[in-house]
């Protein structure tokens, strides 16, 4: 199989896995037209250098993941400088992503233990995800107060969506797309199954909370799957 076939394979995962129209891709990675990435998901071209990089931060995946020399999309070792640009995007006029973030996701040592790699790279996403949007429409980042609306009702209403596979790619208008984007994030940031007491302190939970998106190539085989995504059972 040749390097454009692999990468074209690895490349038409991504986008239906994370819920996202051409058109919004190739904002995201300062494309001209969502034709662009028709052709590559199609195997007729390949992207430019600098894109390459940018889908790699966008996604926090592994470049050699996406031509298939690595079965492992996520790894510990990139992860950190992928959060590292998210950190200052803003979330309003007034506050940043970092600000925002609960005390367990700011401190490196804390956030391994109580997010995947899964998870993280979700939220790095997001993050992209969330900055296109509010870039192409500013007036998004004037209430500050919606982002934190969202908690009550993002997180049985937005998994039943996921999981039954009838989340549309194109929305009504921008702040329902972001209002998405809101309960994404604070699905992942915020869930209270995360964590845990401990006397005073906040613990990692033990239970299972299934990260929203996930990639995965079935030509690479069930062990891998059955590895790459092994978690302990719900509590």
């Amino acid at each position: 199989m040749t390097f454009l076939k692999d990468f074209s394979m690895r490349f038409s995962i991504l986008r239906p896995a994370h819920r996202i129209s051409t058109a919004m891709l190739a904002n995201m990675l300062g494309m001209k037209t969502n034709g662009n990435i028709t052709m590559i998901e199609k195997g007729q071209c390949y992207v430019a250098l600098d894109k390459l990089n940018k889908l790699s931060e966008i996604f926090a995946i592994e470049i050699s993941w996406l031509f298939r020399q690595s079965k492992v999309p996520y790894t510990e070792n990139t992860m950190p400088r992928f959060e590292e640009i998210i950190r200052d995007f803003p979330i309003s006029k007034n506050m940043r992503f970092i600000q925002y973030a609960p005390d367990y996701y700011q401190n490196y040592e804390d956030r391994i233990k109580f997010f995947s790699l899964q998870d993280r790279a979700n939220i790095v996403f997001l993050m992209h995800y969330r900055n296109t949007l509010t870039a192409l429409h500013p007036y998004l980042l004037n209430d500050n107060t919606k982002i934190k609306e969202q908690l009550n009702t993002a997180f049985s209403k937005l998994k039943e969506k996921l999981n039954s596979g009838t989340f549309a790619f194109r929305f009504r208008n921008v702040d329902i797309e972001l209002e998405y984007i809101d309960q994404a994030l604070n699905y992942i940031l915020f869930n209270p199954k995360r964590i845990t007491q401990d006397n005073e302190n906040i613990i990692p939970s033990t239970v299972y909370i299934p990260p929203l998106y996930q990639i995965y190539d079935f030509q690479d085989g069930d062990e891998l799957r059955n590895s790459w995504y092994k978690r302990p059972n719900d509590k």
